[in-house]
């Protein structure tokens, strides 16, 4: 018995995987053995009980019929060789370069770039940490995915995709993180405040004062503008911070001012509100010495688009009650599966 996932169900596994490991990659012949029946399905709901209805999946055949429990998609044409990976027994997940391919066929630009932002981050969704979060390296990267589209041209999403990737952002530590580069950085076509030259955690190496302040050689901005020196912080809503974590963030903060970099603070309430960010964006632009004109007839559509994007990923994942209810479905006791009751 095996299934194959595709899109957004694919996704929401590869956003809780420590890490994939591409020599467990299987030939197009694995995908003949996948059969999306019901027994199937329940499979896949014991491992991964947070996934939300429906799944999508691959499926070289459709004479089976699973009515609103699962979306099918074709996979009659060839895949390419090491973009189908092995996770679990019998489980079956796309590469995060395919995955991309996959949700381009179904997504906006500005949902396709979010997306890029997650696989290419340094962080997965993990519940047993306190902020919901683990470091992880990266996924996958620009440079990869770029290669990717060149080496497989005939699959389809990839134009969506190659518009896409000079947006993507690397290395963000937070899914706030990659919609906060978006909201000030994207092209006022794409919604963004068209904030460009950020630096996604660039390492600045302090001086002795800095040194002294912080007890290291160097910090790391979120949103860097090295030629205003410029940082701009992320921090969750104080409520959620731990007395230890605030008390790093105070002297992040102070040992960069002492070295001269302003520091504009933006809390998960202010990146959810256009108006706030437009207030933050015009404070970057002022800095930068570039006044914020929006020139694009585009932008007020695209700006609402922009800020409508489920960057707490509360869709890739079922909630708490969805959860709780839903466990009948798989072995009885405690699982240990995420669950989206986190505030990054």
């Amino acid at each position: 018995m095996r299934l194959a996932l595709y899109g957004k169900t694919a996704l929401s596994v590869l956003m809780t995987l420590p890490s994939i490991d591409r020599d467990r990659a299987v030939a197009q012949e694995a995908l003949d053995g996948c059969q999306p029946t019901a027994q199937a399905l329940r499979y896949v709901r014991r491992r991964y009980p947070q996934l939300p209805d429906p799944l999508h999946l691959l499926a070289p055949r459709w004479e089976r019929a699973l009515g609103a429990a699962a979306t099918l998609h074709s996979a009659r044409a060839p895949l390419p060789a090491g973009s189908l990976l092995k996770i679990h027994s019998g489980i079956y997940v796309p590469s995060p370069e395919l995955c991309l391919a996959q949700l381009a066929r179904e997504s906006t630009d500005q949902e396709l770039i979010l997306y890029g932002g997650l696989l290419c981050g340094s962080f997965a969704i993990d519940p047993i940490c306190a902020t919901g979060l683990r470091e992880r390296a990266p996924l996958t990267d620009v440079a990869t995915i770029a290669r990717f589209a060149r080496l497989h041209p005939g699959i389809k999403g990839l134009k969506a995709l190659r518009r896409c990737l000079p947006h993507m952002t690397e290395l963000a530590a937070s899914p706030p993180e990659v919609f906060l580069r978006m909201a000030l950085c994207l092209p006022h076509r794409l919604g963004g405040f068209g904030c460009e030259g950020a630096l996604v955690n660039y390492a600045i190496p302090l001086g002795k004062r800095g040194q002294n302040l912080a007890g290291r050689s160097s910090l790391v901005p979120d949103l860097y503008w090295p030629g205003c020196r410029l940082d701009v912080e992320y921090d969750a809503d104080s409520v959620h911070l731990t007395s230890h974590q605030a008390m790093l963030d105070a002297t992040k903060r102070l040992a960069l001012e002492t070295e001269g970099y302003r520091v504009i603070t933006v809390t998960s309430l202010q990146l959810g509100s256009s108006r706030h960010m437009a207030n933050v964006a015009r404070e970057v632009s002022r800095c930068a010495k570039r006044p914020m004109r929006i020139r694009s007839k585009r932008f007020p559509k695209s700006h609402r688009s922009l800020f409508a994007l489920d960057w707490s990923l509360r869709t890739l994942f079922k909630t708490p009650d969805q959860y709780e209810s839903s466990r009948d479905a798989g072995k009885p006791g405690k699982s240990t599966a995420p669950r989206p009751d986190r505030e990054y």
